[in-house]
C-alpha cells in the first residue's frame, strides 16, 4: 500500500527521472547504492546509532535524519543534518540542500567509524577501567560509573 502511494506521488511530481524506491537490497549491494545516492534520508521515530548512516557515511554519502538516538553523535555538521523538527517540509528542503552539495569523501569526515574488532576493544577497555578503580574517561557521564571496582576471583573484572 505505502509503496502503491509514494509511487503515484512520485509519478503525479513528475520525478521518475530522479527518484527510485528499490525496495529491499542485499547486502553485497549496498555500498553500490549508497555510493550512487546522492543524499540518504532517515526518518526514524528510534534509533541507536543508526548502521545505515554508518555506511552511508563510509561510502561518501551525505545524509539527512531525525534526531534520534545517537545520530547527533556520528553527524559531521558540514556534511549531515540532524532534523529536531519533524515537519515533513522542512525535512524536505534540507534533503534538497543537502542534495545539492553531492558526494563527500570519507576522509573529511569528522567521526571515522572503525571495524566491529576495535569497536569492541574500544569499549573492553573503558570496561575494564572504570571497573577496575581507575579514572574513568571523561566522557563516561557520572551516573554511569562504578561506585566501586568490581572483583571477581580477587582481581579485577577484565
Amino acid at each position: 500500500e505505502l509503496h502503491r502511494t509514494l509511487s503515484q506521488k512520485i509519478d503525479d511530481l513528475g520525478l521518475n527521472q530522479v527518484v527510485t524506491l528499490t525496495g529491499s537490497r542485499p547486502q553485497a549491494e549496498l555500498a553500490q547504492w549508497y555510493r550512487a545516492a546522492d543524499v540518504v534520508a532517515l526518518t526514524s521515530h528510534s534509533e541507536g546509532i543508526p548502521n545505515v548512516l554508518l555506511e552511508a557515511m563510509n561510502c561518501g554519502a551525505r545524509w539527512v535524519a531525525t534526531d534520534v538516538g545517537g545520530v547527533r553523535e556520528i553527524a559531521d555538521p558540514a556534511v549531515h543534518k540532524v532534523m529536531s523538527s519533524r515537519d515533513p517540509a522542512l525535512f524536505a528542503d534540507s534533503l534538497e540542500a543537502n542534495w545539492q552539495l553531492g558526494q563527500v569523501s570519507p576522509e573529511r569526515l569528522a567521526f571515522q567509524p572503525g571495524d566491529w574488532e576495535s569497536s569492541a576493544g574500544q569499549v573492553a577497555d573503558v570496561i575494564v577501567t572504570c571497573l577496575a578503580g581507575k579514572a574513568c574517561p571523561s566522557h563516561i557521564p557520572t551516573s554511569m560509573r562504578p561506585t566501586s571496582p568490581l572483583v571477581a576471583g580477587g582481581a579485577p573484572w577484565a
